[in-house]
């Protein structure tokens, strides 16, 4: 895909304030959306909703996508992906049929209209009503003037024959009056039938593989046997995986992509994703959360952070400086104490100190920091003679 269809705000709102947020490319894969979801705090209190900041080839669809659920936004963007040329202009083209007609338009309205563009006819035309009745005429589709004697012919008002066959029609103009749609056939209901329910992927990355210099590439579910990446060499025909490029399409840790991407070595590649797959849903958020700390964007140091894991304390609630400061209030005080205290601590700056002190790492996922208080390094700040420590 060369550019998203929307590009969309994830946002959660506990107690009615607006909490954090993740921006998203749309269409989206599970785990990109999965990611998102966590960094928002998706069910884990207030509400959360989305909204769309950019509608790329779309833009007729603004007024008619406000706050949405994610899910659905998401099947309307894939299907969108599958429209071209003439499909999008027909796709349009029933979007304005609507509106015109007063028909209220929805999420599952549009995915419908996107689903049913086959029942649609497009004519380029040069701009106006009268190409569309000199059209019509000229092509059979006004019996009464079949036998018309040529010299009746060039006197016909072929304006008033296109506003007449479009207001029989229905039919609309779109690109600036230089197209013109009209429904020939029922529309398909197709969203009723949609699972939007989150779907597990069977892999941990996904891999776009392809035979150097070539234009054909094959999907590779890491991790995977021995068989499945000889299989590969076959499929391709090539002697070893030196001959292979590929482009890593999706990943459970999405910010891991585009190490993915660099490594040279599938057996790193595969031996990584194995690695991650053996980790619980709590570890993989940790790991999210080391990641973005560290900065890390190479295998070798992903590896480096999953053996170290155990030197980190992971906090999911950390998600601000209040947060830090509440918490460690609990520790110190009684629920009493506490409360009588609160309405005077500047909880904010109160864990503003506790971070800085406490050398906690805030992240998208919540706070991380080691077990020993000492700072969290960035991979370009460990030290490189010996390799690098990650702790």
């Amino acid at each position: 895909m060369d550019k998203p269809i929307f590009t969309v705000c994830v946002y959660n709102c506990p107690e009615g304030v607006c909490g954090a947020t993740a921006d998203i490319d749309l269409p989206a894969t599970e785990y990109e959306l999965e990611d998102a979801l966590q960094k928002v705090r998706d069910g884990e209190g207030g509400e959360t909703m989305v909204s769309v900041e950019s509608f790329g080839d779309f833009p007729f669809l603004r007024s008619h996508i406000g706050e949405a659920d994610i899910r659905a936004l998401n099947a309307l963007a894939n299907k969108l992906t599958t429209l071209e040329g003439w499909q999008i202009d027909a796709f349009e083209g029933l979007v304005r049929m609507d509106e015109n007609n007063g028909v209220g338009i929805d999420l599952p309205r549009l995915y419908d209209l996107a689903a049913s563009v086959d029942s649609c006819q497009v004519l380029y035309t040069d701009d106006d009503y009268e190409s569309i009745g000199r059209f019509y005429a000229e092509n059979g589709f006004v019996p009464e003037l079949e036998n018309l004697p040529d010299i009746l012919w060039e006197i016909l008002d072929f304006r008033q024959l296109g506003q007449r066959m479009a207001a029989q029609e229905g039919g609309v103009f779109i690109n600036n009056d230089h197209g013109y749609v009209v429904r020939i056939d029922d529309l398909k209901e197709e969203f009723k039938n949609l699972d939007l329910t989150p779907k597990k992927p069977d892999y941990t990355v996904l891999l776009e593989v392809s035979a150097r210099d070539t234009e054909e590439s094959i999907p590779l579910k890491l991790p995977c046997s021995r068989s499945v990446l000889d299989a590969a060499l076959i499929r391709l025909k090539v002697d070893d995986w030196s001959e292979f490029s590929w482009r890593c399409a999706d990943c459970r840790i999405p910010a891991l992509r585009e190490a993915f991407n660099q490594t040279d070595s599938i057996v790193i590649a595969d031996s990584t994703a194995a690695r991650i797959t053996q980790l619980s849903a709590e570890k993989i958020l940790s790991l999210k959360a080391l990641v973005e700390a560290t900065q890390c964007s190479d295998l070798f140091d992903a590896v480096k952070l999953i053996d170290s894991m155990d030197a980190y304390t992971f906090t999911r609630k950390y998600d601000g400086p209040e947060a830090v400061a509440l918490d460690e209030l609990s520790v110190l005080l009684g629920e009493n104490d506490k409360a009588t205290l609160l309405p005077f601590v500047d909880l904010y700056r109160y864990g503003e100190k506790l971070i800085e002190e406490q050398n906690i790492s805030m992240t998208a996922y919540g706070g991380i920091e080691r077990k020993d208080r000492q700072p969290i390094q960035t991979v370009c700040q460990e030290p490189q003679m010996g390799g690098m420590s990650m702790m």
